[in-house]
């Protein structure tokens, strides 16, 4: 959609949900309408359009006579949504290795050298948020649009929940290797060695996640 044809509710729903995306928005974070529609510069009913919107996309949840909150992912469904996404990583790998174009692979290859710099622990959120574009490349390349669909959903509702995994001063620099395993898989056109080296990079994510969570007690 042009940037000139969205809607005040388009817009308010594109700018929450890439707050909430990067972790801006941190679940259970209270979403106050009143301040969006400051903000906005609009009155409070396409607010809660945006927000019935972003609810239905599971990002904010609604609570009567309370508001909207950005939504917090009980402990076993969340459990249940890292074990889904190691599926869909690991095959949208495996499709990467077997129809990824070579542009393709050269602007994958281009993304994983680009965050090299930032995998140590004093740069681990930009780490984060540049690394994710290798897995969205991954997404694509994979030449499934329901399956990058998918993906893409899913791993937009857990990002504040995979950024917690870097508090670790190791896993960036170990993030990085385990990408460039799945790299080299994909580009050697390995389908079996790239759906199994994504599977495992993405089970060490979910696993370093619901540890820390178990820990905290969040």
């Amino acid at each position: 959609m042009a940037q000139d044809t969205l809607t005040h509710g388009d817009r308010i729903v594109r700018e929450i949900e890439a707050e909430i995306v990067s972790g801006a928005r941190l679940p259970g974070s209270h979403l106050n309408e009143q301040e969006i529609a400051d903000r906005f510069k609009v009155s409070r009913t396409p607010v809660r359009e945006a927000m019935r919107h972003l609810a239905s996309a599971g990002f904010v949840d609604m609570k009567p006579r309370r508001g909207a909150f950005v939504a917090r992912i009980p402990v076993t469904r969340l459990f249940q949504m890292f074990e889904a996404m190691t599926e869909l990583e690991s095959l949208c790998a495996r499709l990467a290795a077997r129809r990824m174009h070579p542009a393709e692979k050269e602007a994958l290859v281009k993304t994983h050298q680009a965050y090299k710099r930032f995998a140590k622990a004093e740069t681990a959120e930009r780490y984060f948020d540049e690394s994710n574009e290798f897995h969205k490349l991954i997404f694509q390349g994979a030449h499934n649009d329901v399956l990058e669909e998918m993906a893409l959903k899913m791993f937009g509702q857990l990002t504040a929940y995979r950024r917690r995994q870097l508090s670790s001063r190791q896993r960036p620099q170990k993030s990085f290797d385990e990408h460039e395993a799945v790299l080299k898989a994909i580009l050697s056109g390995d389908e079996e060695a790239a759906g199994r080296l994504m599977r495992a990079h993405t089970d060490i994510v979910g696993d370093n996640v619901m540890d820390l969570i178990g820990n905290i007690g969040g």
